[in-house]
C-alpha cells in the first residue's frame, strides 16, 4: 500500500493566507506524511497513517483537527451524507489520505487545488 494525500485550500476562518504561506504550508505538510510513510512503511491502514500525521503535524506547532463533519446542503435541504475531512490543517488546508495498492498514472502528481474562496 502506498499512502497519498491530496491537499485543498479553503478559506481561513480567521486570517487571511497569502498564496505564498498556504504554499509552504503544504509543502510542510507534505514533508510530513512523507516522513510518516518512510517511518511506517507500506502496507497499513489508512487510519493509521492519519493518526500518526495528525501526530506529526501537531508535533510541528500545526493546529490540526480530525474527521471534521462538513453538512452537505442541496436546495436547501440538509443531506445526512456523513461527510468528514480527513484532516484540517490550520483551519486552512484539507488533507485526504488514501492508502492505495497501486498509483494510477493521474494520482503520481499532487493534488493541490488552490481559491475556494
Amino acid at each position: 500500500m502506498t499512502l497519498n494525500i491530496s491537499m485543498v485550500y479553503i478559506t481561513p476562518i480567521k486570517k487571511p493566507v497569502t498564496k505564498k504561506e498556504v504554499t509552504q504550508l503544504s509543502y510542510e505538510i507534505t514533508g510530513c506524511a512523507i516522513k510518516v510513510h518512510k517511518v511506517l512503511g507500506p502496507g497499513l491502514l489508512e487510519s493509521v497513517y492519519q493518526r500518526c500525521l495528525e501526530y506529526e503535524l501537531s508535533r510541528n506547532h500545526f493546529t490540526v483537527i480530525r474527521q471534521v463533519l462538513v453538512p452537505v446542503v442541496y436546495e436547501n435541504i440538509a443531506i445526512d451524507a456523513d461527510l468528514r475531512l480527513d484532516l484540517l490543517v490550520n483551519n486552512c488546508v484539507v488533507v485526504e489520505l488514501k492508502a492505495v495498492e497501486h498509483l494510477l498514472p493521474v494520482c503520481k502528481y499532487p493534488l493541490f487545488q488552490t481559491a475556494i474562496s
